[in-house]
């Protein structure tokens, strides 16, 4: 018999702790109890075989009489006590006498939950100050099922457990020992923090004057460990720049792909289409895709993280920026100020927006002598997942097209009637879904062109992938299948490349494959800039030129390393460092919901921000040894086989990647690469250069008058 906690702990009330001066009896009773809690936990019977085994003693009528004592309770019952209960009668006797008049079980748990005994606290599951981040052991081993007796039981202590929780969070010491422990890894280990705004609608239902609806805007922030060998000192932080002489001339070659960046992105779009061929083939195919190679893959580790108090501070603006920075070294970390008179080179990772913000602050403060004051600790990151939605964006917006024009994604939107894609705005996962599709869809339809040209079946799937990939990769090619090159299949052809760098991007993230990521840069950069994206384009300028012109290699292939975490340790299970923000950010405003109006931002700060992955591992487990169905987002995603099917049928009624391709209409895709690179050529890479010479020379005559007015 399943349950819900959350429903069924409303019944069971948590009387006050008894006191053991109440009763000798119930005193003596405890430590009888907590004497046969050692006993059980030393036998090995776990509590799951111990109440199966003994409910149904435990329920049987008991006539009343006087208090026993602790020595009637032990003896005279243990013929009938079942063979598996016999290691320890005593907690079975002592359970029986609990359930008569003189203590109720939720004011025993109460006692065991408050013991101090190490033995006693590991059954229980009660959490002790030096387990540290392991704050919540293990109620029990076992799932209960049926009896009112259990329920009562799990009731019980899923009220204690929570209201222990709900009392640290009151006087703060769950924050406090988190502090502690980000403090103490500062010290020991290298660390980069990534930040990002969070948004807290404040709704009042009864609204008035003084009280109405707020929006606020504040900050949301996460400090990360680099691997490193645990016990150790972090090591001497590496160089930052290259020596001059080592420093390749800055051109406008520096900037654009080189003949590696290509080819890599060709072999792994091989796999990406082999992909979707084994995919579509029916139930029970040994067919695999074609492998893809790592270029330079992180170790994988688990990813050590702490989440940081949140400030309701709006880093949207150049103040706000330098707010977050004073807040998370001065109050939170307390960084010594010897700490900034040696800097570490530390990485603050954002969105675009906050890495230009503070990139302008760096600006500002080059002529500072202090070491704090000028900023030369700070070094601004971007990060993957915002250039992953930009990316997105991009590409749909440039396919999108119009509903007359066959073959576009304003055409294919109507006729799926999909929700939530506008040309101006789009949900990302909504577009990233759709796209995926739509490639699919018009990769299987080229298989179909092959197999109508009598070659399909001749080949095999790698030999279809590579002429797959060959007549996109390049330049549009439909001449490769026999097709006409009209506007249509070239649109189409096009489309496939855009998406095929979107797919790469995303697999590479999950692989934790930072070569393949470095060889994307410069594509995506040309995208950025075919398609209008100025701030990103500019940005992605800024990290190419720092890594292959400024910086040295180790400290290249740092930066590259923050935009990655793994927290769970597996291998395909790295993620965007700032995916990883966001996932706190909507940890954080589901206790905010569930708190409603009365919630407030010092609470957030003092009581919630740095505890949600405990809270998260709280609620995991519960659902786990309760046996409760989990309420998360997981499940199993629908098949897009029919979605695919639906989309081939539009494209060969079209005539768009098929033989009988005839279609005179449509309106030419914009090719992002070809146009990105006339832009860059056309100035965008001489006014990057010419910024960066700029911003890079220091007028000392500026420095000796700021000083002038200073003394």
């Amino acid at each position: 018999m399943e349950f819900n906690p959350a429903q069924d702990s409303a019944k069971t009330t948590v009387s006050p702790p008894l006191k053991a001066s109440t009763s000798p009896w119930i005193s003596m009773e405890l430590n009888a109890a907590k004497d046969a809690i050692k006993t059980l936990t030393g036998s090995g019977i776990s509590i799951r075989d111990f109440v199966h085994t003994s409910h149904k003693t435990f329920n049987s009528p008991t006539p009343k009489s006087d208090p026993p004592t602790l020595e009637g309770c032990t003896t005279g019952q243990n013929k009938q006590t079942p063979t598996s209960t016999r290691k320890s009668p005593k907690l079975l006797e002592v359970l029986r006498c609990i359930k008569r008049q003189y203590m109720t079980l939720p004011m025993f748990l109460e006692e065991l939950f408050m013991s101090d005994d190490p033995d006693v606290a590991q059954w229980t599951g009660h959490f002790h100050e030096h387990k540290g981040a392991e704050r919540v052991l293990k109620i029990w081993d076992g799932k209960l099922q049926g009896g009112k007796w259990e329920e009562d039981f799990v009731n019980s202590a899923v009220n204690i457990v929570v209201n222990c929780t709900l009392k640290h969070l009151k006087n703060k010491k769950l924050t406090k020992d988190a502090r502690k422990q980000v403090k103490d890894a500062v010290g020991k280990f290298d660390w980069w923090v990534v930040y990002d705004n969070i948004n807290i609608a404040n709704k009042h239902h009864h609204q008035r004057a003084d009280k109405h609806d707020t929006f606020d805007n504040g900050t949301a922030a996460t400090l990360i460990l680099f691997p490193s060998d645990k016990g150790q000192s972090p090591a001497a932080p590496p160089a930052l720049f290259r020596p001059e002489d080592e420093r390749p001339v800055p051109t406008a070659d520096l900037f654009f792909p080189k003949e590696a960046d290509w080819e890599v992105p060709h072999q792994v779009s091989r796999s990406h289409v082999s992909a979707t061929i084994v995919r579509s083939l029916p139930k029970g195919s040994t067919a695999v895709a074609i492998p893809i190679l790592p270029i330079q893959k992180l170790d994988i580790h688990k990813t050590v993280l702490f989440p940081l108090q949140t400030m309701r501070l709006d880093e949207s603006t150049i103040a706000g920026n330098l707010a977050v920075l004073e807040r998370i070294t001065q109050v939170g970390l307390q960084l010594p100020k010897t700490w900034f008179a040696n800097p570490k080179n530390t990485i603050f990772a954002g969105d675009q927006m906050s890495v230009s913000r503070l990139l302008t602050l760096k600006i500002h403060r080059i002529v500072d002598n202090d070491p704090y004051d000028s900023l030369a600790w700070v070094h601004p990151t971007p990060q993957l997942f915002h250039l992953d939605m930009n990316l997105c964006g991009t590409i749909f917006r440039t396919h999108y097209g119009s509903p007359q024009s066959p073959g576009s994604l304003a055409s294919i939107i109507i006729l799926m009637d999909r929700k939530r894609l506008t040309k101006e705005k789009q949900e990302f996962k909504a577009a990233d879904e759709l796209l995926r599709i739509v490639f699919d869809a018009m990769v299987l339809s080229l298989c179909e062109s092959l197999r109508q040209g009598g070659t399909s079946d001749e080949l095999d799937i790698p030999t279809i992938s590579e002429i797959i990939t060959n007549s996109f990769c390049s330049l549009p090619s439909p001449s490769l299948f026999g097709l006409p090159s009209t506007t249509v299949n070239i649109n189409a052809l096009l489309f496939l490349r855009d998406v095929a760098v979107h797919i790469e991007l995303t697999e590479a993230i999950k692989a934790g494959d930072i070569g393949r990521i470095s060889h994307l840069l410069p594509i995506i950069t040309l995208m950025m800039h075919g398609g209008g994206n100025t701030n990103y384009a500019l940005e992605l300028l800024r990290l190419l030129y720092g890594i292959r012109h400024l910086w040295t290699d180790e400290w290249a292939t740092r930066v590259l390393s923050s935009m990655l975490v793994n927290p769970k340790g597996v291998d395909g299970g790295w993620m965007a460092t700032d995916m990883l923000q966001e996932n706190h950010n909507y940890l954080i405003k589901s206790i905010f919901s569930s708190k409603g109006s009365n919630m407030t931002w010092e609470y957030l700060r003092d009581s919630i921000s740095t505890n949600i992955r405990t809270f998260q591992v709280i609620s995991w487990m519960f659902e786990q040894e309760v046996g409760v169905g989990s309420n998360s987002t997981k499940h199993q995603k629908p098949s897009p086989a029919s979605d695919i099917v639906t989309i081939q049928d539009y494209l060969l009624a079209e005539g768009i990647l098929c033989k009988s391709s005839q279609c005179g209409r449509g309106i030419p895709v914009v090719d992002l690469q070809r146009l990105g690179g006339d832009k860059m050529i056309g100035g965008s890479i001489v006014r990057f250069l010419d910024r960066r010479q700029q911003e890079s020379a220091v007028d000392l005559e500026e420095i000796e008058a700021l000083e002038n007015v200073t003394d």
